[in-house]
Order: structure tokens, then sequence, then C-alpha cells
């Protein structure tokens, strides 16, 4: 893990100072749920240049908004961490990957 040190979460609605974040490097559609099975089902395939070139917009976006990044290193058994915060609890002192 990179960037990190103090930081957290104290408010619901304050402003975004930190944001953790990880590399869709082994970002894949699985047939997990219904919208991922017809996504699968109509014929479209999942471009890992696209979802890169997306998740690069992001990260832009959110420096350019002085946002500090903070990034999980990535882990090919969870391929869907890229939704940081559905895949980790934070510690005081880091995220631990679930």
């Amino acid at each position: 893990m990179s960037g990190l040190g103090e930081w957290g979460v104290d408010s619901e609605h304050g402003r975004l100072l930190d944001v953790l974040l990880c590399p869709p490097d082994n970002f894949r559609w699985l047939p997990t749920s219904a919208i991922s099975r017809a996504t699968l089902e109509s014929g479209r395939r999942f471009d890992a240049g696209e979802a890169a070139a997306q998740h690069a917009e992001l990260v832009s976006v959110y420096e350019q908004a002085g946002v500090r990044c903070h990034y999980l290193e990535p882990d090919p058994a969870l391929p869907y961490q890229v939704f940081a915060r559905d895949s980790s609890v934070m510690t005081p002192r880091e995220p631990v990957g679930a």
C-alpha cells in the first residue's frame, strides 16, 4: 500500500480530502448479479484498456480537486477490488482487504 498515513473518515458529509482506490489490474466481469449476467449475455466484451483509462481519469479528477489518493495493492483473487469501499475495512493504521 502506498501513501498511507493519518487519514480516515470523520464525517459523512464533510469535504473529501482522501480517497482509497485500487487500480483495475485484476478487474473483470463475473456473472454474480442480474446486471453482470445480462451484460455478459449481451455479447459485450470487457475492455481492460478502457477500464484503465477510465480509472486514470477518475484519479486525475480527484487529484485536480486536491484529494489525496491512497491505493490498495491489487489482489488477483479479488477482481472487484476496484470497489474499494466494499473491499476493505479501515483500521487506525491502514485498510485491511477483505
